[in-house]
């Protein structure tokens, strides 16, 4: 016999009469036999007829069939088309005509479509022509920079991907970074409120700010120039800081050159060189060159400005310079050295380089220094120049270096020195 829970859990089912044949039979039987339900029964019946009269006013009085019929989906006649009487009521539950169909593919597959153009376009498209006369490319940006035309004098917002071009000026704000890549190649990171105009793809002047550079090794010198000193390398990593009539020079990776006027000095990793105006001699200190910039590490080149400027920009044919630097070492034991006379190949190319000349004592002092320029040795008939000592004529030594570096912003060929003779004094 059925439990009164389950009975009475299917009193309103019964009720509305949806019960099956054989639930309703035992639960007929059940009510028979149980006063209780049957009380439970007469009370659900009760509810039920007083609910049922109480919404009697907002009952619908109309014949509704001529409106559900005018309303059925469209289905076909089951007797003239023998269909599957399951399939009829599918349809007609889930109308779905072939317009419709055609409806909802015509937009998709044109959406499609237009995503497969855009992307072949995409890979197909014309990239923007490079200058014969690019120098390098702006490889990563945060916040605002700006580029100062070198021909119009036009400052207007850089982007990423700009080109650096003979002449142009690049400026970082007080929230911006940026660093351009010049052929090489050299990496030059922009911290904020930085100016750097970049003359050639080994040469730029720091007019202000604080830069960090990554010069790649190679037989071509590079040179910053600022206003307070010159720094100049083969290959390293460094940081050049100009503040106001101050220049500061840190050294990361491999030797860096600074000069002043008759101040010179080399400086090594870990070391670093603070020049003022009122500076007589220039002394390195050791310092945590790692911590000092730090600030640089965060500016990592775009990947795609990266990639063009490897494709593009990289591959451009750059000068060789024969002969990269000479070094000599003369012995005066002691003695006065008035000047030294330099000789090369007869052989050189039309199109030669100027160079400097660098005479440093013993103890690492320069001792004087003097330039070659291009112009010189192209009128000259013989194969022999002299540069004399106007710097520190009474300075004796034991020995002394002559370090020959060009200069290649004076052309693109190149001598090769062969012999370096000194004049000596008492």
């Amino acid at each position: 016999m059925a439990s009164c829970i389950k009975i009475e859990h299917s009193l309103q089912s019964f009720i509305d009469g949806e019960l099956s044949d054989s639930n309703r039979l035992i639960m007929e039987n059940h009510l028979h036999d149980c006063t209780a339900c049957r009380t439970l029964l007469k009370q659900h019946m009760q509810c039920s007829a007083e609910m049922f009269e109480s919404y009697t006013r907002y009952r619908y009085q109309g014949d509704m069939t001529q409106y559900v019929m005018e309303h059925l989906p469209e289905m076909a006649d089951v007797s003239d088309t023998g269909a599957d009487l399951e399939q009829v009521n599918r349809r007609a539950k889930h109308p779905f005509r072939l317009r419709d169909q055609f409806n909802f593919i015509v937009p998709l597959a044109a959406t499609v479509m237009i995503i497969g153009l855009a992307y072949v376009l995409k890979a197909n498209w014309p990239e923007e022509a490079v200058p014969v006369a690019v120098l390098g490319l702006v490889t990563y940006q945060e916040g605002s920079i700006f580029r100062i035309d070198g021909e119009s004098d036009e400052r207007n917002p850089a982007r990423l991907k700009a080109f650096a071009m003979p002449g142009d000026r690049f400026e970082t704000n007080t929230e911006s970074q940026m660093m351009i890549t010049l052929i090489g190649p050299t990496e030059v990171r922009l911290a904020q409120d930085t100016r750097i105009l970049v003359s050639d793809d080994r040469r730029i002047s720091v007019e202000k700010g604080r830069v960090f550079l990554d010069v790649a090794k190679g037989n071509r010198v590079f040179r910053v120039l600022t206003p307070n000193g010159t720094v100049t390398v083969f290959g390293t990593s460094f940081e050049v800081d100009v503040l106001r009539d101050e220049l500061t020079v840190s050294v990361a990776e491999g030797e860096v050159q600074v000069e002043r006027g008759d101040l010179f000095k080399q400086i090594y990793p870990g070391e670093q060189i603070h020049v003022t105006p009122d500076s007589r001699v220039m002394k390195a200190v050791a310092v945590d060159v790692e911590n000092r910039v730090q600030w640089s590490r965060t500016i990592i080149a775009d990947a795609d400005a990266e990639h063009f400027f490897i494709r593009r920009i990289a591959a451009l044919s750059v000068p060789d310079v024969l002969q990269a630097d000479g070094v000599f070492l003369i012995e005066p034991f002691e003695r006065t050295v008035e000047s030294v006379e330099l000789e090369w190949e007869p052989e050189h190319l039309d199109d030669s380089v100027g160079y400097q000349v660098y005479v440093f004592s013993d103890r690492d002092v320069l001792m004087f220094k003097g330039s070659i320029q291009a112009s010189m040795l192209e009128s000259r008939s013989d194969s022999k120049i002299r540069i004399y000592n106007k710097s520190n004529p009474q300075l004796r030594t034991q020995f002394a270096f002559v370090k020959i570096v060009p200069d290649v912003a004076g052309g693109t060929g190149g001598l090769k020195f062969v012999n370096c003779n000194p004049i000596f004094g008492n």
